[in-house]
């Protein structure tokens, strides 16, 4: 099916009482370059509008740096330093 094949996924979560929402994203590295990450954030704006939510925020390793150059060309700018923990249990 030419046209219906995963690329990758994203989901919008609204924050309960807010317009504000968070997002997350992976684009399979098979298709990274070809503009489906700018398609997926227009998509995920689109739908984020309308939830009703005004501001969008994300996480993104410091690593991941094209993810953060698309981030910062769709208008998006670093609010914070996210300490990241874990605990096996």
């Amino acid at each position: 099916m030419a046209g219906k094949d995963k690329i990758g996924w994203f989901n919008i979560r609204k924050a309960v009482d807010s317009k504000e929402g968070f997002f997350g994203m992976i684009i399979d590295k098979p298709f990274w370059g070809k503009g489906h990450g700018k398609q997926a954030m227009k998509l995920i704006e689109r739908e984020a509008k309308k939830l009703g939510i005004k501001k969008l925020r994300l996480e993104v390793y410091d690593t991941n740096i094209r993810a953060i150059r698309l981030y910062r060309r769709s208008g998006f700018r670093q609010t914070a330093k996210l300490i990241e923990m874990e605990k096996r249990i």
